[in-house]
């Protein structure tokens, strides 16, 4: 008797989990036969899996490979847990140029970007980066540059998110 189980993965919610055939365990082989390619599939791997619907079955099939018609294969699923991503959300602050807090600064002034973020429940914030010149790592950055700026927040499960783009325009 051959059993085939597919290994248990974790991928982040609003991304595609994608199997290279490698995903799985095997016990039962002997003489030197071996499995060349399964199928693994699960609902669970495409970009617009809920989260609300994890954890997925991962489904082990069709195995191919040296002498496996000699075996009664058994397949065993695995799961495919999901983790959120973090929410994110950026504020704007000035009082220059024409309308406070909208972005639009006269030449000489500064704005302050502030990003907070929530772990929506999956881990905690382990860093983020602006993508500001300097790369900054802080909640907060300050610029007198023209340019669209975002932040990218890391939760401890691996899982990222980019805040919307916040455009700067200094007037001349």
């Amino acid at each position: 008797a051959l059993s085939i189980t597919a290994d248990n993965q974790t991928k982040c919610g609003g991304v595609a989990f994608n199997f290279a055939g490698s995903e799985y365990s095997s016990t039962g082989l002997v003489n030197g036969d071996v499995i060349s390619t399964v199928d693994i599939t699960s609902a669970g791997s495409g970009s617009g899996a809920l989260l609300s619907g994890a954890p997925y079955s991962i489904a082990i099939a069709n195995a191919t490979g040296a002498n496996l018609s000699n075996y009664t294969i058994t397949y065993n699923s695995g799961t495919l847990s999901m983790n959120a991503r973090p929410v994110v959300s950026v504020s704007v602050t000035e009082t220059s140029g024409t309308t406070s807090n909208d972005g639009i600064l006269c030449s000489g002034d500064n704005v302050l970007l502030n990003s907070s973020a929530s772990t929506a429940g999956s881990g905690s914030i382990s860093g983020r980066v602006w993508n500001d010149l300097g790369t900054s790592t802080t909640n907060s950055i300050s610029t007198g540059l023209a340019g669209t700026y975002n932040v990218t927040v890391t939760n401890s499960n691996g899982c990222s998110t980019t805040s919307t783009g916040n455009t700067i325009t200094v007037l001349t």
